[in-house]
């Protein structure tokens, strides 16, 4: 590479990134947001640096926050600058001819540093809350609080742990990792660019009667992390997304998926079974508005994501003490939701469970 020596107004002129320096109206472009985007890609498309994304943030004063952004939105765009002409020093008088005065030119890109890629973290679309006005389509309710669900880190209750590898430690030797941080990773096979969820095993979920059998282990989200090298010294990772601080012999496992609403949702005429509340979120005792809990029903059941579904008190009450749970996460047999505002008591484990009519 070659190495340039500029003086320093030279330097201030031309190496300070200005995030306002593309507004002038003649210099933009409009995109719509599909799902998918981030601030981050867009400024990499359109302004050939990921790293500028806060000029178009700035462009456009109806994002609130640059993480979440919505399909349907429609940004103007600072077009990429052209290429700066080459600056030459001031002629002194009698020195216009010289040809010593040479040219400046600014660093190839080509030699500048590579950054790895974090998967347009932490820039990443999350639809968690309702655009206002003119700022794309609203989503449902249940679309709402699957997204802000989802940072929460929602987990699951499983039979089968998950077993990709394991979370070592960091690179500073702490035992603690959270966003953004670099970590170390057992994953045999994995290359550079593959993603894993974090899990933690919060053990064995106690069995609902004396005779029983417990219905698995309660398994809490972690994170998302991103493998960024692979050398003698092992396997290395960057946090891209976390819902808690990572601990050394965190599992790996699947990367947890955002939960979809299907449409139409399922009508409760359709559905017909009796099912149970086995484990509350992180073990607690009781679960109120707001707080997770774990069913023994699941895919097979037809449960979906954001559907609604009535609890029953286990215990003898008159009148009964009932309740509502929206379905977050669902697999072939169990399935993870919330409690929502409707209920009228805390829910506890071996709380009833149907169709909600």
């Amino acid at each position: 590479m070659k190495k340039l020596v500029i003086t320093a107004a030279v330097l201030a002129s031309v190496a300070v990134i200005d995030p306002g320096r593309f507004l002038q109206a003649e210099e933009m472009t409009r995109h719509t947001v599909e799902k998918g985007d981030t601030l981050w890609d867009l400024s990499e498309g359109y302004l050939k640096d990921p790293f500028l994304w806060p000029s178009i943030w700035k462009l456009n004063p109806f994002i609130a926050d640059p993480h979440w952004i919505f399909p349907g939105q429609v940004f103007r765009i600072p077009l990429a600058p052209p290429t700066p002409a080459p600056m030459a020093l001031p002629a002194k008088p009698g020195e216009a001819d010289d040809p010593a005065r040479t040219a400046l030119a600014l660093p190839d890109p080509a030699d500048l540093p590579s950054i790895p890629s974090r998967s347009g973290q932490p820039l990443a679309i999350r639809t968690g809350e309702e655009p206002g006005p003119g700022m794309g389509p609203a989503l449902s309710q249940e679309e709402l609080e699957l997204a802000r669900q989802y940072d929460r880190g929602i987990g699951m209750v499983t039979r089968e742990l998950p077993a990709q590898g394991r979370v070592l430690g960091t690179r500073q030797g702490w035992r603690h990792a959270g966003g953004e941080e670099l970590i170390l990773v057992q994953a045999p096979g994995a290359q550079p660019g593959q993603r894993f969820g974090v899990y933690r095993d919060l053990g064995k979920v106690p069995a609902l009667t004396f005779r029983g059998t417990s219905p698995g282990h309660l398994l809490a989200d972690i994170a998302i992390v991103e493998i960024v090298s692979v050398d003698a010294s092992g396997q290395q990772a960057v946090v891209s997304r976390s819902f808690a601080e990572l601990k050394t012999d965190d599992l790996l496992g699947p990367v947890p998926e955002p939960p979809v609403v299907p449409i139409p949702l399922p009508a409760a005429e359709t559905l017909s079974f009796t099912g149970t509340v086995v484990a509350l979120h992180h073990q607690r005792q009781l679960a109120g508005t707001g707080d997770i809990v774990y069913l023994d029903q699941g895919g097979n059941q037809g449960l979906v994501p954001g559907l609604r579904l009535a609890v029953r008190s286990a215990a003898a009450q008159d009148p009964p003490q009932t309740g509502e749970l929206m379905v977050l996460r669902v697999t072939a047999d169990r399935a993870a939701a919330l409690v929502t505002e409707r209920s009228n008591h805390a829910v506890r484990t071996g709380d009833q469970v149907g169709p909600n009519r």
